[in-house]
């Protein structure tokens, strides 16, 4: 999201209240990004603070399938990287891009749903921008995704908090506000399970002597094709 103060929080609870209704009413996640537009769309014309008319929503929505395929949409988000054994960390990009909510008029939100099947053990990292634009002293970037494999120990707390680490002795201070990780972890659920697929979610604050952020909404759960729903 772009900006901070009031007007920002005033646009993050919008979309906020509008995903949880939408998760339920919406099985296909291209039409809860329209619904989350339309909801972004009458929020900033009903602000009327400095600067709304270049406030704008980046996101990104998956679902999983009981046949653990995941589904993706992505709108103007950093593209979440997949950890899968020890390959190499892969982002989840879209042949489409699509612009973050709020640029186009909310008819014209039509993004692409990819899917990609998910094996046990499988991990999916999403992330702010504020950790991949993390610079050193010498201005370089953080590199997230050849970074990620070496951090790769242990389950998701372990991970996240071993990135965090990582990220800071990279720019030798702590992170800011806006640097956040989500951390996916797929494994399918034995014949006595129910049918959904289990997916543990983990988020690492960025910057543990700040002020703890307001706690992320629990992920809704769809009953058809879509397992869980994530926004980051």
């Amino acid at each position: 999201m772009r900006g901070t103060g009031l007007g920002a929080d005033e646009t993050a609870a919008a979309v906020l209240g509008a995903f949880r209704e939408a998760a339920h009413q919406e099985a296909a996640l291209d039409r809860v990004a329209g619904w989350l537009a339309d909801s972004l769309d009458r929020a900033l014309h009903e602000n009327d603070h400095p600067g709304v008319e270049e406030e704008f929503v980046t996101l990104v929505l998956i679902g999983v399938g009981p046949d653990g395929t995941a589904e993706i949409v992505n709108c103007g988000h950093p593209a979440p990287l997949l950890l899968r054994g020890t390959e190499a960390a892969r982002p989840l990009e879209l042949a489409e891009t699509v612009p973050p909510l709020g640029v186009l008029d909310p008819a014209d939100v039509r993004p692409p749903v990819h899917r990609v099947p998910l094996h046990p053990g499988d991990r999916v990292l999403l992330f702010t921008d504020g950790v991949i634009e993390a610079r050193d002293r010498a201005g370089t970037f953080y590199p997230l995704a050849e970074r990620l494999p070496r951090c790769a120990r242990g389950g998701p707390v372990d991970v996240l908090r071993l990135l965090h680490e990582d990220v800071v002795r990279h720019v030798g201070r702590q992170l800011g506000d806006d640097a956040a990780m989500l951390l996916l972890q797929y494994e399918p659920p034995s014949a006595a399970d129910r049918p959904e697929p289990a997916v543990t979610a983990v988020q690492l604050p960025a910057d543990p002597a700040r002020p703890a952020a307001p706690p992320v909404p629990p992920v809704p759960l769809v009953p058809q094709q879509n397992g869980h729903l994530s926004r980051q």
